[in-house]
């Protein structure tokens, strides 16, 4: 797990103006540092040792006919399996490092970029530069666990694991994009179509870029979508439960490949719950788990959480999260590149953050269950109320412009879904694109200027066949997963020299799931059935029929203090005042209302983290 920074064609920059930008990556790769020129391109790479701990895995590494190099951040985790057939081939190796065996698979494969990616399981962005064909290859995994940005011009392309290298090589000369800050006040997030920089991209996930280092010209190309899965119905509920527990003991075996020491990160659910199974099953059990206590709080699933650890013979570390302060969320909020408001990021700082004083930098996850095999309470509504869908969209459309003159809320939200299409209704059954408390607090030039394209359609593309739970787990996994679950923990596992991997982000795991019938996924309000009848064999009793809780944090503990929003919260949210996106009077007023319900507090740390985002960015960009 690592950073990199990387810029090819004509190089208008300082060397000391490089290795300023090059540290912005310090906390991805505090274990090596290293800058590589050749041939007009220039490669920074930081390293956090995982695999061959040795200077022999360092990065860039070239062939050695020193035509070929690579730098790359993320896993291999078939690598192994690959470097048994380089050796049966006469290749010779150097290291232990997974980053050779691609490197050398690359050109095992006579240089064929789709057919070495088609052949790696693993979490990765990596780039490889190929002066025998001249061309430049900037390469994503297949569901986006591993960013990868990029600016390019006529003369020139600079690459990166984060935002913040670049843009600081770039002099902050960059155009702020308004509607990336509408989509933030819908969503949470910015979401895969837009930037907060105009001038930067995110290679999307499945996706690779091709640089032609002669023409300097960019083509961006798709290898693999969960779009693209076709669903299986010849398979009965038990057939399918075998597959899941042989592909899962798999993918989790593979993830276990470290010469650091490994833990886990487990909650009272039952994703991280089944992971855990798998690593005991394995005979991993000197693998330690941890977990967070939320002291008096109905999101505490740390007594669950213990449950699994006795009933499979894993020790659990507890941490406390009454020690998180203002200002640790405020510092967690800043590390984003762009605006971000999921809570669950301070939580996730906060155990990486211990993990790491435990001297434990590898650690295993639950994630991707939720979207793989429909997790979200929103699909188990949208199996129920799928009927609806059948209804032609004119007619929905008459039905929800008619509820728009209800006074009541929910009438409102109402409206606003039915007068969608059918497909966007669809690809936003999990995350729906709208947050009343925000929109109407906006300055007027604003909002009208700066509409939030509800089409998600546009984006994703989708033309597989037509099955209402694999349309919205789609987009969701093209969206809401790299975009707010992945990042979230690639930034704040990075930000702590942690490297996080989750078995059931597997691509095989993930195609299980999407072609898998809606009845092995959704049962009544049951979601993720199938997984909850492996939990069942796996799991103790309370944890396999626990409700879903989500891995959030009690907003009501960190913003509120003596039944008010903590003076520090409002002083920082008045800060927007200056952007002229908000009406001040309406922001004002807001504040100073008594509403501590979820929903609202959702509301006020998004205008603190969208306030921290700005004022840490004014300087250079926001004006």
């Amino acid at each position: 797990m690592c950073g990199f920074l990387g810029i090819a064609g004509k190089n208008f920059y300082p060397e000391e103006l490089f290795i300023s930008a090059f540290n912005k990556l310090n906390h991805r790769g505090p274990d090596e540092s290293v800058i590589l020129s050749n041939k007009g391109v220039k490669l920074g790479f930081k390293r956090l040792r995982i695999l061959d701990l040795s200077e022999n895995g360092s990065q860039p590494m070239s062939s050695e006919d020193k035509l070929t190099t690579i730098v790359f951040n993320g896993e291999i985790y078939n690598y192994k399996f690959i470097k048994k057939i380089l050796k049966n081939a006469g290749v010779h190796f150097k290291s232990n490092s997974d980053t050779e065996v691609l490197l050398n698979y690359y050109i095992y494969l006579n240089r064929d970029i789709g057919s070495l990616i088609k052949n790696c399981n693993g979490m990765f962005s990596f780039t490889i530069i190929d002066h025998l064909k001249k061309k430049i290859y900037l390469v994503r995994d297949r569901v986006g666990v591993k960013p990868l940005y990029y600016y390019f011009n006529k003369e020139q392309i600079i690459f990166s694991s984060e935002i913040k290298s670049i843009k600081h090589l770039l002099n902050y000369k960059l155009n702020e994009s308004n509607k990336a800050i509408m989509s933030y006040l819908n969503l949470g997030f910015v979401p895969p179509w837009l930037s907060i920089y105009n001038e930067i991209k995110s290679i999307c996930p499945g996706s690779y870029g091709e640089w032609n280092l002669d023409k300097k010209s960019l083509k961006l190309k798709n290898f693999w979508s969960s779009k693209n899965i076709k669903i299986n119905r010849n398979y009965n509920l038990s057939k399918w439960k075998d597959l899941i527990k042989k592909e899962l003991l798999d993918a989790t075996k593979i993830r276990l490949n470290s010469d650091v020491p490994i833990g886990l990160l487990l909650s009272g659910g039952i994703d991280s719950g089944l992971v855990a199974a798998a690593i005991s099953k394995l005979g991993n059990k000197e693998v330690k788990a941890h977990t967070i206590r939320f002291k008096n709080s109905e999101k505490d699933e740390s007594e669950l959480a213990k449950k699994t650890a006795n009933h499979l013979g894993i020790s659990l570390i507890i941490h406390d999260t009454d020690q998180i302060t203002f200002n640790d969320i405020k510092t967690a909020v800043e590390h984003f590149d762009q605006p971000f408001a999921d809570p669950s990021l301070i939580v996730t700082d906060f155990i990486c953050r211990k993990i790491n004083q435990n001297s434990t930098t590898v650690v295993l996850t639950g994630d991707g269950g939720d979207e793989s095999f429909s997790g979200y309470r929103e699909y188990s509504k949208l199996v129920k109320y799928r009927w609806i869908n059948d209804f032609p969209d004119k007619i929905l459309n008459i039905i929800g412009t008619a509820l728009s003159f209800m006074p009541n809320q929910k009438s409102k939200i109402i409206s606003n879904r039915l007068k969608l299409s059918k497909m966007s209704r669809l690809m936003w059954t999990h995350v729906y694109p709208i947050d009343h408390n925000l929109i109407i607090l906006l300055d007027n030039k604003f909002k009208i200027k700066n509409k939030f394209n509800f089409n998600i359609q546009e984006f994703i593309g989708y033309n597989g066949e037509y099955d209402e739970l694999k349309i919205a787990q789609t987009a969701d996994l093209l969206c809401y997963l790299p975009e707010n679950v992945l990042k979230k923990t690639d930034m704040m596992s990075m930000k702590n020299s942690i490297e996080l991997r989750s078995p059931l982000l597997d691509y095989r795991l993930t195609e299980i799931g999407l072609s898998m019938p809606t009845k092995y996924k959704i049962l009544g309000k049951k979601t993720k059935y199938v997984l909850r009848e492996i939990a069942k064999e796996w799991l103790p009793k309370e944890v396999s029929n626990s409700k879903k809780k989500g891995f959030g944090a009690p907003l009501n503990q960190l913003l509120l203090k003596n039944n008010n929003y903590s003076e520090e919260f409002v002083d920082q949210i008045l800060k927007l005042n200056q952007y002229k996106i908000f009406n001040e009077v309406k922001l004002k007023n807001y504040l100073q209302k008594k509403n501590f319900s979820e929903t609202n507090l959702k509301s006020i740390f998004k205008l603190f983290c969208l306030s921290v985002f700005l004022e840490k960015n004014e300087n250079h960009v926001f004006h």
